[in-house]
């Protein structure tokens, strides 16, 4: 199906803040690289580079992956604080692999549509191509078709560039109900990568995503910037990779708090405040579990 082209994210104008080498908070961000080289990244970061990890491999598990890393920059025409002296940088990192995600029992796999929208379903929907149903055993027609499985980082990639290119919702308010929007705007609420792009990354071809962010280059996001505090008490520079918004949307932070409750085991080891800033060493405010991935039960190209 691939992505619709989005449309340009009308920038608001206010401060910025900030010139040290560690940051926490929220931030509007635009992507200036993906996957760059050592020689690229000393250029962007004005600093020599001399070795970057490989991109794609395979894990202890036997498990073919590709590291995706966006180099974000902070945008301070969006930053509701004083100007920032120097440039800030970060990495936004997603890891894709060959295994689509099951449920802890092991009965039902995730599926993604073409609108970025995921459900659970088991092998036997999946194989008959029908309706994920909830727990009262009923059909969910509110769920867009077809489908097709999701891999492991599928779902947050997609999610980051749906607000990165200012893709609309598939659903609108209606007299106070939510309902799918028309056939002629749902082809502007496409985000879904095809099986076969999803087999070009895995084997070390990130033109989808380079195509993708092609199409609004210019444009912002909003992203969580977090202190990563390894085992061995070194600190880090990283970004929270679980949820994100678009560059107009003040009111991310009570979300983005109510999902970081919900799911405090992705916050495992990270130091961080949701006003943008110098990092103060601080207890974490919560004590990253990644999802499982399941052998592939599919004739996935990969």
């Amino acid at each position: 199906m691939g992505f619709s082209k989005g449309s340009v994210a009308e920038a608001a104008v206010s401060n910025g803040n900030g010139s040290f080498p560690l940051y926490t908070g929220i931030a509007p961000v635009h992507v200036v690289a993906v996957n760059p080289t050592a020689e690229q990244l000393s250029a962007i970061y004005g600093r020599p580079v001399e070795k970057i990890a490989d991109y794609t491999g395979t894990n202890q598990d036997g498990v073919k992956y590709v590291r995706l890393d966006f180099i974000l920059k902070v945008s301070d025409t969006l930053l509701e604080h004083e100007k920032i002296e120097e440039p800030v940088f970060g990495k936004l990192t997603f890891f894709l692999t060959t295994g689509v995600m099951h449920n802890l029992d092991k009965t039902k796999f995730k599926i993604i549509n073409d609108y970025g929208q995921t459900q659970w379903v088991t092998e036997e929907i999946f194989k008959a191509k029908g309706y994920p149903v909830n727990n009262n055993g009923e059909e969910m027609k509110d769920f867009l078709l077809p489908y097709k499985p999701c891999i492991q980082g599928e779902e947050e990639l997609i999610q980051f560039l749906r607000c990165y290119l200012n893709i609309p919702n598939f659903r609108e308010q209606v007299d106070g109900v939510y309902q799918t929007v028309s056939v002629e705007k749902l082809k502007d609420c496409q985000s879904a990568f095809t099986l076969e792009e999803i087999s070009k990354m895995l084997n070390g071809d990130i033109s989808p995503v380079e195509n993708a962010i092609s199409y609004q280059p210019n444009n912002q996001v909003r992203v969580l910037f977090t202190v990563k505090v390894t085992t061995e008490n070194k600190k880090y520079q990283h970004i929270y990779n679980r949820m994100f918004a678009k560059a107009k949307d003040y009111n991310w932070k009570e979300r983005l708090e109510k999902f970081i409750k919900a799911n405090e085991s992705s916050v495992n080891n990270l130091e961080f405040n949701y006003a943008f800033g110098e990092w103060k060493e601080t207890p974490s405010e919560l004590p990253t579990t990644t999802p499982k991935a399941s052998e592939n039960p599919f004739d996935l190209p990969f």
